[in-house]
């Protein structure tokens, strides 16, 4: 559960790196501060479980690239957040349905 927590550094990382977007310092500290609290949760999992971790981590990446490619898609179209988020409601209907 802590770890989900890095999900914030990992975009901040990838935005930083495939769109060129540097965060302001407030943005960054409060990043850190995020991520020493994740990291000072973790530290007391009496139950550590390496495959859970590598499920979490994974979690975290994918969860980031797929905000970081949100955001790029976005830039370089005309496409608005509210018409991206009608999109993404649309698309698992037929599996709903």
């Amino acid at each position: 559960n802590a770890l989900k927590r890095l999900t914030s550094l990992i975009t901040m990382a990838l935005e930083m790196l495939v769109l060129g977007v540097y965060p302001s310092s407030g943005v960054a500290l409060s990043v850190l501060l995020i991520v020493v609290g994740a990291v000072m949760s973790a530290m007391h999992d009496y139950e550590f479980n390496l495959r859970s971790y590598a499920w979490a981590i994974g979690s975290c990446l994918l969860n980031s690239l797929y905000l970081v490619l949100v955001k790029r898609a976005c830039n370089q179209s005309d496409t608005r957040s509210e018409e991206l988020l009608y999109v993404n409601a649309l698309v698992p209907l037929p599996v709903i349905a």
